[in-house]
């Protein structure tokens, strides 16, 4: 969070959709709607936060968290596991589902209009609101480098808060749900057992980081099954068209042995195409390949 001058903090205090104290170290109480309003914030950013269960390759009918590396998504997951691992994504945040829809970047195009957009996600039923114009929003552009970017980083910390300085850089004290967060940490330190604190539930600062890591990560997942249903391939790496079933674990960090079921494309040589298949065959419990009858076999002869 970035620090302001004395007329930036005014200027977030007056602006507030409701009354932001400031405090000097929480040594005073906030008011009772903005712990409220805070409160309900939290449990919305904790709902934000959460992995979706993503549909594994090898058995759909279970399930994985998606921290998996992204080449293991592309090497091993075919057309039908993508699609229905999208549909997951696209059911969990369906505030973002056009630009999920839309979204080739090959990066991923998480930027300033998305920030918006789960911070508005996080604020219902809070009371609180974003206090941008039409034209304001209109304004916004899809590049962190853009001078609008300013105007989402100045929402998220009015309301999920920062440290407050003054011109000579001493700090007194905090706005927004900071001020919540730190108020319930000192209660806390005072009396332990009177003021029980969760250190991730009570503190909207981290819950805010994880939610917007988290959403990040499903925009990477969906822009890669986009990229692959339209392109065919993802950075030069073939995306499968079936699920690669692994049969014994291997470094994920590294493609699979083969880019899918080797049967579901076309090779440049009989070498390749028998290799893979051989490959594939052993990977998946039989003991050969035996490309005259293109077939997998338990026998060791031809």
């Amino acid at each position: 969070m970035s620090k302001f001058s004395a007329t930036a903090i005014r200027a977030l205090v007056v602006g507030a959709s409701m009354t932001l104290l400031l405090s000097g170290c929480g040594s005073s109480k906030p008011d009772d709607a903005l712990i409220k309003s805070c409160e309900q914030l939290n449990i919305n950013l904790n709902s934000l936060r959460q992995e979706p269960n993503l549909y594994k390759v090898d058995d759909p009918s279970t399930k994985f968290s998606n921290s998996t590396d992204d080449l293991f998504l592309v090497t091993n997951s075919g057309n039908a596991t993508r699609k229905r691992n999208k549909d997951v994504i696209l059911r969990q945040y369906p505030f973002l589902a056009s630009e999920l829809e839309n979204s080739l970047s090959m990066f991923g195009q998480f930027d300033n209009i998305i920030e918006l957009k789960v911070l508005t996600a996080a604020l219902k039923n809070t009371g609180f609101e974003i206090n941008l114009t039409p034209s304001e929003i209109a304004s916004i552009k899809g590049n962190y480098e853009d001078p609008s970017s300013d105007l989402v980083d100045a929402e998220i910390d009015r309301i999920i808060g920062i440290d407050l300085y003054d011109e000579e850089d001493n700090f007194i004290g905090n706005s927004g749900c900071k001020l919540v967060s730190d108020y319930k940490y000192d209660l806390h330190q005072e009396d332990s057992e009177k003021y029980p604190l969760d250190d991730e539930l009570d503190d909207t600062n981290f819950l805010w980081i994880r939610a917007v890591d988290n959403i990040k990560r499903q925009y990477e997942v969906v822009t890669l099954t986009n990229i692959c249903q339209k392109n065919g391939n993802y950075l030069g790496n073939e995306c499968a068209q079936n699920d690669y079933v692994p049969k014994e674990d291997y470094d994920y960090n590294l493609p699979a042995p083969t880019l899918g079921d080797p049967w579901s494309r076309t090779w440049s040589s009989k070498q390749q195409e028998e290799l893979a298949k051989t490959v594939w065959c052993i990977n998946n419990g039989y003991r050969n390949y035996i490309y005259s009858k293109d077939i997998c076999t338990n026998t060791i002869s031809r």
